[in-house]
């Protein structure tokens, strides 16, 4: 999968790791990804982080179709970035994706994705200990 990465020109303050929280600062960079019937999963993208831009007839306003998953970077003893059991939020994602009636996304896909904002983003996994 090609994904093109645009760098944030104004990354924000690292905060401390004893200090950090779930939904309370966001990293740098987020992943993007459109999908159509016609082209299916395409122009995957790592852009600074932004508001979303949703047009009111979004069908997630009109029957709330999400799906989340969240998974852990840390640092381990030798200074490698590495994630927390990466294939099995891909299954779980592809799984919610299925319940929703929604078109899963690859896993193979999900993992390159994920290992590649883990990598824009590497200055704000903690440090080891």
């Amino acid at each position: 999968m090609n994904i093109s990465i645009t760098k944030n020109t104004h990354p924000g303050e690292l905060i401390p790791s004893n200090k950090l929280g779930f939904g309370v600062y966001y990293t740098d960079h987020m992943f993007i990804m459109d999908y159509s019937e016609e082209k299916g999963w395409h122009d995957a993208r790592i852009v600074p982080y932004q508001p979303l831009e949703l047009d009111p007839a979004a069908m997630v306003f009109h029957y709330a179709m999400e799906s989340f998953e969240g998974l852990k970077a840390y640092t381990t003893e030798d200074g490698s970035i590495v994630t927390f059991r990466p294939d099995l939020n891909a299954e779980r994602m592809m799984n919610s994706a299925s319940r929703l009636e929604m078109p899963p996304f690859p896993k193979e896909r999900f993992l390159e994705a994920v290992d590649q904002v883990v990598r824009a983003n590497a200055a704000w996994v903690p440090p080891y200990g």
